[in-house]
C-alpha cells in the first residue's frame, strides 16, 4: 500500500502527525484543522492520538478544529481516563456585534463540558472553527492566548 493508497485527508494529516510526536515538549504546537478531510472515524482517531500524545508525552497542543468528533474524543478521553481534566482547556469565543467575548470551559473528570455558554454547542452546528489547547498548555498559554488579538467569529479553543 502506498500513501496515495490511504486517502486524500490522511496524506494530508500525516505530516501532522510526524511533527506533533517530533515536535519539542517545552514549544506550543500549533495545528489548524488537521481532521478537514478525515472521515469521521479519522477525525475521533486524531482526537484520541492527540490526547495520547499530550498525557503520555508530555507534549503541547493548540488545535484548531471545525468538528465535534475531534472534540468529542478528547472529553471521550477523559473520561477513559487516558488525559486527566484540568489538562484540557476550551476557549469559546463568541462574537456579540463587533466584539468577541472569550468564554473558559473545562471538563469534568467524566469529560463533560461544563461553564459553557448556550451558544457553544452550535458553533459545530454552524461550521465555525474551534480551538483546542491541549494540555500541559494551559498553564503557560492561557494568558497569551485570551489577551492576544481575538478572532470576530465563534470558536473555541481546547
Amino acid at each position: 500500500m502506498t500513501l496515495a493508497d490511504v486517502g486524500y485527508g490522511v496524506s494530508q494529516v500525516l505530516p501532522v502527525i510526524v511533527e506533533s510526536v517530533l515536535a519539542d515538549r517545552h514549544k506550543l504546537f500549533l495545528v489548524q484543522q488537521p481532521e478537514v478531510r478525515l472521515h469521521p472515524k479519522g477525525q475521533a482517531a486524531l482526537g484520541t492520538f492527540f490526547a495520547t500524545l499530550v498525557a503520555k508525552e508530555d507534549k503541547h497542543l493548540a488545535i484548531e478544529t471545525h468538528f465535534d468528533f475531534l472534540a468529542d474524543r478528547v472529553r471521550l478521553e477523559v473520561a477513559k481516563g487516558t488525559i486527566r481534566s484540568e489538562e484540557v482547556l476550551i476557549l469559546f469565543f463568541e462574537r456579540r456585534g463587533i466584539k468577541t467575548k472569550v468564554h473558559t470551559i473545562m471538563l469534568d473528570q467524566q469529560g463533560n463540558v461544563t461553564g459553557a455558554p448556550r451558544s457553544y454547542r452550535n458553533f459545530f452546528l454552524s461550521g465555525s472553527p474551534a480551538y483546542w489547547v491541549g494540555p500541559h498548555s494551559v498553564r503557560d498559554y492561557r494568558h497569551a492566548i485570551t489577551s492576544s488579538s481575538i478572532s470576530k467569529r465563534p470558536s473555541q479553543l481546547f
